[in-house]
């Protein structure tokens, strides 16, 4: 077995088109999913260029680290894809892109044909983006500051749920999940401010106990007490 830093190994796919408030562009998804420890990170662009893609995965290189190699489907599967993925692969595919992978030694492996299960890894987290799009916002259309903000959200949840049977006791152990490996602690969402304890109740002690395992609940990612993580497969 070989240790390897946090998104050394990338595997990416692409959602969308997503459509904002006072704008008649269309928004994609680039996800980038680390091969090691199974966290995401998630970039929105504006359009399919090759020159947005690039500076999408310098984000991508500039927050997590270059990485050693990355992931993606083969050819044919891009070529019976919808039109906006087969644009996708003709964006991997220009020598820009290639170049800059190359000078920094970075590998660009796709899925053999046929064996779809090989970028599973990735294709089941974009569909946990999608599933989560759907389900919070439905049909609405926000601004894009609120799309970028509610889609690094999104990315905190994935990055926060259990790799791990979770156990009905709350005395047994927190399950490991992706941020915890990349950050040594888990990545909580706003928590509400202290409440403010009058020192004269009778059940003082019992409301700073209850405050308490309140706090700790939160502490657990917010995924492993989402439904939606049941439907989560390594």
């Amino acid at each position: 077995m070989e240790q390897l830093r946090p998104f050394s190994i990338v595997g990416i796919d692409f959602g969308g088109p997503l459509y904002t408030k006072k704008s008649d562009n269309k928004n994609y998804i680039f996800l980038f999913t680390c091969g090691v420890t199974r966290a995401v990170h998630l970039e929105m662009v504006d359009n399919l260029t090759t020159e947005t893609f690039l500076l999408a995965l310098r984000r991508f290189i500039a927050c997590r680290g270059s990485c050693s190699e990355i992931w993606s489907e083969n050819a044919r599967t891009f070529k019976k894809a919808e039109l906006e993925l087969k644009h996708l692969w003709t964006i991997i595919s220009h020598p820009i892109v290639k170049d800059f992978y190359a000078s920094h030694k970075i590998h660009w492996r796709f899925i053999v044909e046929k064996a779809a299960w090989w970028g599973g890894f990735y294709e089941r987290l974009i569909r946990s983006v999608k599933l989560a799009l759907r389900k919070i916002i439905g049909k609405t259309t926000l601004f894009q500051e609120e799309l970028e903000t509610l889609l690094i959200e999104i990315e905190g949840v994935l990055s926060s749920r259990p790799l791990t049977y979770v156990f009905s006791e709350f005395q047994e152990p927190v399950p490991p999940n992706p941020a915890h490996m990349l950050l040594g602690r888990i990545v909580n969402s706003l928590s509400p401010a202290r409440p403010t304890i009058n020192s004269n109740l009778s059940n003082r002690k019992m409301v700073i106990k209850r405050f308490n395992y309140r706090e700790r609940l939160i502490n657990i990612p917010e995924c492993a007490l989402n439904i939606n993580c049941r439907k989560y497969l390594i």
